[in-house]
């Protein structure tokens, strides 16, 4: 199970685990969830000027970890943007629950 964990506060996504709803290489909800966050990892390197510091991130396999502190007059951009691949990967949990969670609080 893929297990999502974030913090809109912090700019904190922590991604855990595979799906296992099909065999690796063919696996949907992977890689729908694999796009999702690592469209959002390589938006914030590619802005990283937009940044107080390089956007931390970490890509193992079965792992993402995605954190970054934007500048103030960036905040509420980079929010929209992590606001937005949570919302998609809300939509992936809700279709696939026993393959991606992502805990309340």
């Amino acid at each position: 199970m893929i297990i999502v964990k974030y913090d809109l506060n912090n700019f904190l996504l922590d991604i855990e685990g595979h799906a296992e709803y099909a065999p690796h290489g063919q696996d949907i909800v992977c890689a729908a969830v694999s796009a999702l966050s690592q469209t959002l990892a390589a938006w914030l390197l590619e802005y990283a000027p937009c940044m107080e510091a390089e956007p931390e991130i970490e890509l193992r396999e079965g792992e993402l970890h995605i954190r970054c502190s934007p500048k103030s007059i960036w905040r509420c951009e980079v929010l929209l943007l992590y606001q937005f691949v949570i919302k998609g990967l809300r939509q992936i949990a809700g279709e696939y629950p026993l393959h991606v969670q992502i805990p309340e609080g």
